[in-house]
């Protein structure tokens, strides 16, 4: 708003594609009884309207606005305004941290569990199509679809469950879904 040659509808259509998509989740993930999806889209809205409001005092603060050209008890509401905003960009750090760890950590078991198969000997016909993870209770369950010229057996599928188990570092069940493949000679 602070430029002409820019329309002044733009920040509210910015800020409603930020905030309404996430807040429209909340309520179906409420609705449907889904409360990891609600939780998650109440983060991520809150995530969003804090770094918008501290987007905002930013812009201010470049534009030249800021507490000391006001009166003291505008200046000092600005400083309480400003500080709850900062407060609230650290205590939303947290939960982000966590799921970012958390999305590493699954990242990489994923590649670990794709190396162990792509560079196995036992496997060395074979093509990974897809590889899925479950975790139980007390145990991973790994299902990877694969395509080969040769069958597996079940030694070998006894064999790679062991490897993955011992770079996981952790028990699993490992299920293979052979999808046979013929070449042309």
């Amino acid at each position: 708003m602070s430029r002409k040659d820019v329309s002044a509808a733009l920040p509210g259509v910015a800020i409603a594609a930020a905030l309404a998509p996430p807040l429209g989740v909340v309520g179906l993930g409420f609705a449907n009884g889904n409360m990891q999806a609600a939780g998650g889209a109440l983060l991520l809205f809150t995530t969003n309207l804090v770094t918008i409001s501290l987007g905002g005092v930013i812009i201010f603060t470049l534009l030249g606005i800021h507490p000391l050209n006001l009166e003291p008890e505008t200046k000092k509401r600005v400083q309480r305004g400003v500080t709850g905003i900062l407060f609230l960009v650290f205590l939303i750090t947290i939960p982000l941290a966590f799921i970012m760890n958390g999305i590493i950590k699954q990242n990489r078991e994923q590649q670990t569990i794709e190396r162990v198969l792509l560079e196995s000997p036992l496997t060395e016909e074979m093509s990974i199509i897809n590889i899925e993870r479950v975790q139980s209770q007390d145990k991973l369950l790994i299902s990877a679809t694969v395509r080969s010229t040769e069958p597996l057996n079940q030694e070998t599928v006894n064999d790679l469950a062991a490897a993955l188990e011992n770079e996981l570092d952790r028990p699993l069940d490992l299920d293979i879904i052979f999808l046979p493949t013929m070449r042309s000679e």
